[in-house]
């Protein structure tokens, strides 16, 4: 497995004389490692492989969390083979698309938990965007937020004997937008990157992301065996920052390999 990481570097305003020209070195080492600029308050965007010379100059550049602030994401390439002897997949879409319409009940103000209502179909407020269509997206953001496919690559899914339960139609007037992920099955994984706590309002646990724990590559626990033969679609019994993640089964993943990217999923063993 090969690993990457897309890091952004800033050195907060009162340290910046004092780590100037520190950083002043470190930028021009990794100017040809900038994959984009994310704007004024982020600025530029390095990739580079992980555990490399220069990663690890980063991560000694910003040791010292009071000075220096790292954004860091992570991204798995996996062989083949390897993919073949992974237990389940964790979903992360890339693209994202706003939405208004209210679709679920909060039992709990504390912690933020959402249960989505019961609904044959779910009604949202603006369609997809215009541009090259992809199979797989989201809807909304952080709590409201809808794990989607398109219309045929759900119809290949229910072709291969995947459950129609797991999914409800999205709706925006009376045009279909695609396919959301609505999994009644739940089960439990742990990950690396995050502190985890019981809520005290309702005694469920729920998951905050852990800054410091991100600076690594996540890695996951898994606290149960999973049965895959009623279905392929679960979601976490943990909510992570106020949302349940989708996991779906190697079988299902198979079906959906060719049209996601390799940033959009993290595979579990």
């Amino acid at each position: 497995m090969e690993i990457y990481a897309e890091i952004a570097v800033g050195v907060y305003p009162e340290f910046a004389y004092k780590r100037a020209e520190e950083e002043r070195e470190l930028r021009n080492k990794l100017k040809s490692y900038v994959v984009r600029n994310d704007g004024e308050l982020i600025g530029d965007v390095y990739k580079v492989e992980y555990m490399s010379q220069l990663y690890n100059e980063i991560m000694k550049f910003g040791e010292n969390m009071d000075e220096v602030d790292l954004i860091i994401e992570y991204f798995y390439k996996y062989p083949d083979e390897e993919l073949e002897k992974a237990k389940m997949f964790w979903l992360n879409p890339t693209r994202s698309y706003i939405q208004s319409k209210d679709y679920n009940d909060y039992p709990c103000d504390t912690c933020g938990r959402r249960i989505l209502k019961d609904v044959d179909i779910i009604k949202v407020g603006k369609k997809v965007k215009g541009g090259r269509p992809r199979k797989m997206f989201k809807f909304g953001a952080g709590i409201e937020e809808l794990l989607c496919v398109s219309a045929d690559l759900y119809n290949y899914f229910l072709d291969n004997g995947v459950n129609s339960e797991d999914f409800r139609p999205v709706y925006c007037g009376k045009e279909m937008q695609g396919y959301a992920f609505t999994p009644i099955e739940e089960y439990d994984v742990i990950s690396s990157v995050y502190e985890y706590r019981i809520c005290e309002s309702c005694g469920r646990e729920y998951a905050l992301y852990d800054i410091p724990k991100g600076y690594h590559p996540e890695k996951f626990e898994l606290r149960e065996l999973i049965d895959f033969s009623a279905h392929d679609v679960y979601k976490t019994k943990v909510y992570y920052d106020r949302e349940q993640r989708i996991l779906i089964s190697p079988k299902l993943f198979k079906l959906m390999k060719n049209y996601i990217k390799d940033n959009e999923y993290k595979a579990i063993f």
